[in-house]
């Protein structure tokens, strides 16, 4: 968590940086009795959208494409799905961030036993039972965006070049990128939701030129310093949404690329010795 202090008028602004986000989004009616400013989505919208079953039901809704995804409370109906599904396909918990909980699996058998061992291994109740989501072929593009009460004030996207893992994990390299179509189906999203704060939204752009809405991040994102480095300044820019006041219009340079120094390397020595 970052603690940033403005010297006129002391004033404290709250800058969490990931899970905390969610703890004080429940709890920011204690912290705003102390003064202290926050820019953060509410606990409600967190909720909303942090659930990857729920994200995909509000898409649906929205008519926001995503890859095909089934909602299971019984395992019964996982076995009787598994032998007519095209693969691969991923099992997903509902509330994995970062490519943790996410499993690639690549036939009915490896689907059965994977979800079996998911539920096992995490002690789920059927209501929370993960998801099965359809493979899309394509390129992973990242909408950010800072949003004043359901009012955008600054977007960026990147493309991850590169993974770690490759097909399930965070990006190492990435590069600013125009995307206009993914950020429009977002922003929809997010002036939808009235959210308030910074959002990051995943998005498969597919083969067949659709971007395919992923998951949402409702705090910071590990490309944060992509989107710095091309001139996004998300941190100042939550900062002065926080003061209430007016929110610096950012000028993006495209031409930036950045590179996670020791999860890059992996991923290159990887690709090597495919």
């Amino acid at each position: 968590m970052i603690t940033q202090c403005q010297a006129a008028g002391d004033e404290v602004v709250l800058l969490p940086i990931h899970s905390e986000t969610f703890l004080i989004a429940e709890h920011r009616e204690r912290f705003e009795r102390l003064g202290v400013k926050l820019a953060i989505p509410s606990h409600e919208q967190i909720e909303a959208t942090h659930d990857k079953g729920r994200l995909a039901l509000l898409a649906e809704e929205l008519a926001i494409t995503i890859p095909a995804t089934r909602h299971y409370t019984d395992l019964a109906d996982v076995y009787a799905d598994a032998p007519t599904l095209s693969y691969p396909q991923f099992v997903k918990i509902r509330g994995a961030a970062a490519g943790v909980g996410v499993i690639k699996v690549d036939d009915p058998e490896e689907l059965v036993s994977t979800y079996r061992a998911m539920i096992e291994d995490y002690e789920l109740a059927p209501a929370d039972y993960p998801l099965v989501q359809g493979f899309v072929a394509g390129e992973d593009y990242c909408v950010t965006a800072l949003f004043d009460r359901g009012q955008r004030v600054a977007s960026f996207t990147y493309h991850n070049v590169r993974q770690f893992p490759r097909t399930t994990g965070a990006g190492v390299l990435r590069e600013a990128v125009r995307a206009p179509e993914a950020e429009a189906e977002a922003c929809r999203l997010l002036e939808h939701m009235e959210w308030h704060g910074l959002a990051q939204l995943d998005f498969r752009w597919g083969d067949d030129g659709v971007p395919h809405l992923i998951e949402l991040n409702p705090r910071f994102f590990g490309g944060l310093p992509q989107a710095v480095a091309s001139g996004v300044d998300y941190p100042w820019l939550v900062f002065q949404l926080a003061l209430g006041e007016p929110v610096d219009r950012p000028t993006i340079d495209y031409d930036v690329r950045t590179e996670t120094p020791v999860l890059g390397l992996l991923a290159r020595a990887r690709r090597a010795r495919r």
